[in-house]
């Protein structure tokens, strides 16, 4: 029986609640039954919840709108043929290259194009391509939206009532249609095969069948005539989703804003001529909730009343960012499941704007062991993930595409020659090669040539090739043998053999994939030449289940060159065009949006634990509980981003299926999908700012529509889950460093370098951070970028300056022989290129060396003696021989009450004795130092008083009378003179006298601070306690003086650096400082003020 019949519902679990039979066919031998839905999901839904109700459900035939129109188009073969059939119809991706080909055919010189000429001549080829990729997604949008245009386009008449300026570009986009839609090209569109089926007294002649249209609205007026002129000759049923069970226009502002997709559908509903109309105003779920009284009002247009109750079946969530929203969403989910025991994890929808957002913090928040659920793991799947390109495989296919025409710089290579993927690489071999690239100071070019052609200025420093020298030149030079080439240390056999595996595999990457930038081929020939390098380059990996996963991504690709072959055919090979060829770029953009479209999965869909998904149309299938994120301001609804030349917003319409309209409605059907509970979340200040922010529009509409009271469903939740963080306990023996050896008397103790003291004072949050928690920042691990070295960088200049300093003070004698021996290195080290601003910052080198020099030759006067340095070890093993160059001190061992026993190794270098009218005076010590500023501070300091507090500890009886610190640097400082005993001060008044009274009690209190902050974050930066130090009353109230000084740091922007305000373990760790703290006043009074370092 023929007809079209529609049914209209709030509900969509209604549908095939009440006509489960429609939806299948009746046996075997039936005519069958194609039911259209929006997307996969709804058919998955569709199919579970008919085998649920019939008890098995056989042959449930899904279709796709555009599949069904081109399915049931080929019923009218003599329309089709005239419009050049069904085999060569046009859709997205073959609107784009035909598009691009049309363009390039007909050139920017045709007066026609003087609206976009601009634009195309600065850059002709990229920019056709985007102006075709551009274009096409709009003609396929007129062609099903907007009848009137494309209808006068097919007789070239020029659409009536537009502007001057939307004059110009209706006749060039004319002028394209015309070119790629006209009677002798290959192609066609759908719209135009459909507009010729309407206006055919054919019959239809294809197969018999009965339709089912499952909740779509989104076919568009000219997909929706077709169906209703196929229902002339088949059995046509369409089920669509109305909020509202009036026909006239709603009178709710909620509902006017949000449901106009339903109210254009009902404006065509007189035009489509239904035979039968039935509507079911189904509520779900059960009582009087505020949930259903919403639905409701919202069903038969009405305010709501009476004021809404805080029952728990609608909530709005206020929470800051994604992770707190993910933990908060765990906890109203396990709350809720704990609750009511017959709630399944299956019966919980979460839906986002954007689902790939939250996914990576579902996978931490919700832990789901496959077959051990803990009490807090919640099972999940989720769908609408992006093609996930970070897998092993796929990301050495994207590193191989970035390489033709690239800069070849360690950026591009490094992701390529690490990833365990890449055929010539093994997980050992890949980190030699990164630790060598390092060594070599590798930049970016191929070699000379390369570089030459691509402008530097030097052609040789940062190449590959000139690493790859320097490894050559190892096996046969010493550095003495040329001024031109530093050798790398000749590589033991083993790292030889990978350096030769490393240089063959990047030569001939440069050969075979770089030229590709400037080659021209046909699309088959493009995927037959990837598919071949892809064999090459690329292999699965061995070991289970990696080998298993990496197949599946092999195979995925393969699929997606496939893809392009088929793509081909569908243009007809671009035969219909002069020129079939395309370039790389063009053939590069068209993969990435074939692999981009295939959307990712993590479980079984509906099948296990929570669904996880994207907030899209009828993507709210019925669950007992929705959670929806991210319903932000600004950001949902979505806007389409139209372009200068759209036309849509200049064509009537009845359906408005913008972003902005589609996402709106999709609100409503979660509204009407929640059976017992809804919950809406939305970010309510901003996290770097702290300012208010305000809930999506559809979400303040919902607010004014539930009227007063709506206050009561709002729920605002805190940054962090606990007020304050309790401290981490004190670290377990098997979780500490391990030390790289063990020294005599140590056993299982465990071992710090004195410098590590220093660095946990200087900056004692990324100690707690890095050392106890082992977090890592990305910003520490970056990469060297991949340009050219203009001068080397500060902190190398700052080191060498205070290795010279502390450790070999005599090269500084003579700063020009200084200064050329470094430069020369930086050069051959590939550390700088040889340029213009290098030799300035060299001359400024030489001004810093003399001036070290002059402070040298100050403090000889002094009676330091820099030919008679210096080292002591701290704890040397017994086989080590002392010498008048490295003395050996006892292991020193410091164990505060409470605590366990901590070991303090290290090498203090460039001491001596002072020297008073030529005789050493072994009673005074002398240590070098080096101050990069101007005035001194607590963390200039620290290194120096650090070595001085462990050296007076070690040498214990044998202590001298004095140990002086010589200071160099920034300008001429005063000597910092350290003495041990009250009755010994030093003699004379020159320099800053320093008492340390109780070495070894310090040390162990130096070391109980070591051991707190393991446990807690201690935010005395050096940088704090100099603000301290000036405030008297710090004294009387510590945590507001520290807070004071604390605030007056941050604020203040006229210093170019500083430690506490920059530091980026602060910024991300602890944004709001625990002042409060009682050890921190301990740790000012007992160390920085009493322990001598201010």
């Amino acid at each position: 029986m023929s007809g079209y019949r529609l049914y209209k519902s709030p509900s969509l679990q209604s549908f095939p609640d009440t006509y489960p039979n429609m939806f299948l066919g009746g046996d075997p031998l039936a005519k069958p039954v194609y039911v259209i839905v929006q997307n996969a999901g709804l058919g998955e839904w569709l199919g579970r919840f008919l085998t649920r109700k019939m008890g098995g459900v056989m042959g449930l035939r899904l279709l796709m709108p555009e599949q069904a129109l081109r399915l049931f188009a080929a019923g009218f073969p003599e329309a089709c043929n005239r419009m050049g059939g069904t085999e060569k119809l046009l859709f997205l991706d073959g609107m784009k290259l035909t598009l691009y080909k049309a363009l390039e055919e007909i050139g920017t010189e045709d007066e026609v194009f003087a609206a976009v000429k601009g634009y195309l001549q600065a850059d002709p080829e990229n920019r056709l391509w985007q102006l075709a990729c551009a274009a096409a997604p709009i003609f396929h949008h007129y062609g099903m939206n907007c009848c009137p245009l494309t209808d006068s386009w097919e007789t070239d008449t020029p659409y009536p009532g537009l502007g001057a300026t939307d004059r110009a570009h209706e006749a060039w986009q004319r002028r394209l249609w015309r070119r790629v839609f006209n009677g002798q090209a290959p192609y066609s569109h759908l719209s135009r095969v459909l507009l010729e089926i309407s206006g055919t007294d054919e019959p239809y002649t294809g197969e018999e069948a009965r339709i089912v249209l499952f909740g779509s609205t989104f076919l568009g007026e000219r997909g929706l005539a077709f169906f209703r002129k196929l229902a002339d000759y088949l059995d046509v049923h369409h089920f669509t989703l109305t909020p509202c069970a009036l026909s006239e226009t709603p009178s709710q502002y909620f509902l006017l804003n949000n449901a106009r997709l339903s109210a254009g559908f009902n404006s065509l509903i007189p035009a489509l001529k239904p035979d039968a109309v039935e509507e079911n105003q189904e509520n779900p779920g059960s009582g009087e909730t505020t949930l259903r009284r919403l639905r409701a009002s919202l069903i038969h247009n009405q305010e709501f009343s009476p004021p809404p109750e805080n029952d728990g079946s609608l909530l709005i969530h206020d929470s800051p960012g994604i992770r707190r929203t993910i933990e908060i969403l765990k906890d109203e989910i396990l709350a809720a499941l704990a609750q009511n025991p017959e709630l399944a994890p299956t019966q919980i929808g979460v839906l986002a704007p954007d689902i790939s957002l939250y996914a990576p913090y579902m996978e931490i928040i919700f832990p789901a062991k496959e077959n051990n659920l803990g009490a807090d793991s919640l099972p999940y799947n989720i769908t609408d993930l992006p093609n996930r390109d970070e897998a092993p495989y796929p990301a050495a296919f994207n590193a191989l595409l970035k390489l033709p025409g690239s800069r070849f710089g360690r950026g591009e290579l490094l992701p390529l020659l690490e990833n365990p993927c890449f055929a010539p690489a093994d997980p050992a071999r890949a980190r030699q090669w990164k630790t060598l690239i390092d060594e070599l100071n590798i930049r970016w070019g191929a070699d000379e040539k390369h570089r030459r052609t691509s402008g530097a200025a030097d052609t040789s420093t940062g190449s590959w090739a000139q690493g790859f020298r320097r490894i050559l030149a190892g096996y046969y030079h010493d550095e003495e043998d040329s001024r031109t080439i530093l050798p790398k240390a000749e590589l033991p056999d083993t790292l030889a053999e990978d350096a030769g595996v490393l240089i063959q595999a990047v030569r001939e990457l440069h050969e075979t994939i770089w030229p590709l930038q400037g080659k021209t081929m046909s699309l088959r020939e493009w995927t037959a030449l990837w598919e071949k390098l892809i064999a090459i380059w690329l292999t699965p990996r061995r070991e289970d289940p990696f080998s298993a996963e990496d197949e599946n991504h092999r195979l995925r690709i393969k699929k997606a060159l496939r893809d392009l072959n088929a793509l081909s055919e569908d243009v007809n090979h671009l035969e219909d065009f002069a020129n079939p060829r395309l370039p790389w770029p063009v053939f590069r953009a068209l993969l990435d949006e074939i692999r981009a479209g295939e959307t990712g999965r993590r479980g079984r869909y509906l099948a296990r634990g929570i669904t996880c998904a994207s907030l899209k149309p009828t993507r709210a299938i019925p669950f007992r509980r929705i959670y929806v994120l991210g319903l932000d301001e600004n950001i949902w609804p979505g806007r389409d981003a139209l372009t200068s030349f759209d036309l849509r917003e200049k064509i009537p319409r009845a359906i408005d299926i913008s972003r902005a309209s589609v996402d709106r409605f999709a609100l409503l059907e979660v509204i009407f999908s929640a059976a017992d509970h809804l919950s809406l979340f939305y970010t309510g200040r901003d996290a770097e700012r702290g300012e208010a922010l305000a809930p999506a529009a559809p979400v303040r509409e919902l607010l004014e529509h539930l009227g007063e009271g709506a206050e009561k469903l709002m729920r605002q939740h805190p940054l962090a889950p606990r007020g304050t963080a309790a401290p981490c306990p004190s670290p377990a023996p098997e979780t500490r460093p391990v030390p790289c050896g063990r020294e005599e008397g140590e056993g299982d103790m465990e071992t710090v370098d004195w410098e590590e003291l220093a660095h946990f004072l200087r900056n004692p949050v990324r100690h707690f951070y890095a050392r106890r928690i082992g977090a890592r920042l990305s910003e520490e691990e970056s990469d060297p970028e991949d340009c050219d070295i203009l001068e080397a960088e500060y902190l190398r200049w700052h080191r060498q300056q205070a290795e010279a300093v502390r450790e070999n003070i005599t090269a500084l004698e003579n700063p020009e022989n200084f200064i050329a021996a470094l430069t020369r290195r930086c050069h051959l080290e590939s550390a700088v290129s040889n340029t213009p601003l290098a030799a300035m910052q060299a001359e400024g080198w030489l001004e810093d060396a003399q001036s070290l020099a002059a402070q040298l030759e100050r403090i000889r006067g002094e009676g330091f003696n820099p030919q008679s340095t210096f080292s002591c070890r701290l704890g040397g093993r017994n086989e080590d021989a002392a010498s008048e160059k490295m003395r050996t001190l006892p292991l020193l061992h410091a164990a505060p009450d409470g605590m366990p026993p901590l070991a303090v190794r290290g090498i203090v270098s460039g001491l001596g004795f002072l020297n008073e009218d030529g005789t050493p005076n072994r009673q005074i010590w002398t240590l070098t130092d080096f101050i990069s500023r101007k005035t001194p501070n607590a963390a200039s300091a620290l290194r120096s008083w650090t070595a001085v507090l462990v050296l007076a500890a070690a040498l214990d009886e044998e202590l001298p009378d004095e140990i002086r610190v010589f200071r160099l640097g920034g300008r001429d400082f005063k000597a910092r003179r350290y003495y041990f005993s009250e009755t010994r001060p030093p003699a004379g008044s020159g320099g800053e006298k320093i008492l340390i009274a109780k070495p070894r009690l310090l040390l162990e209190k130096l070391v109980w601070a070591f051991r707190k902050g393991e446990e807690s974050p201690l935010p005395l930066y050096p940088e704090l306690a100099d603000a301290l130090a000036k405030d008297a009353a710090a004294a009387d109230d510590f945590p507001l003086a520290a807070r004071t000084a604390w605030n007056a740091i941050l604020s203040n922007t006229f210093t170019l650096y500083s430690a506490l305000r920059d530091c980026k373990w602060r910024r991300h760790f602890l944004p709001e400082p625990m002042l409060e703290n009682t050890l921190l006043p301990q740790m000012y009074e007992a160390i920085y003020k009493a322990g001598g370092i201010l």
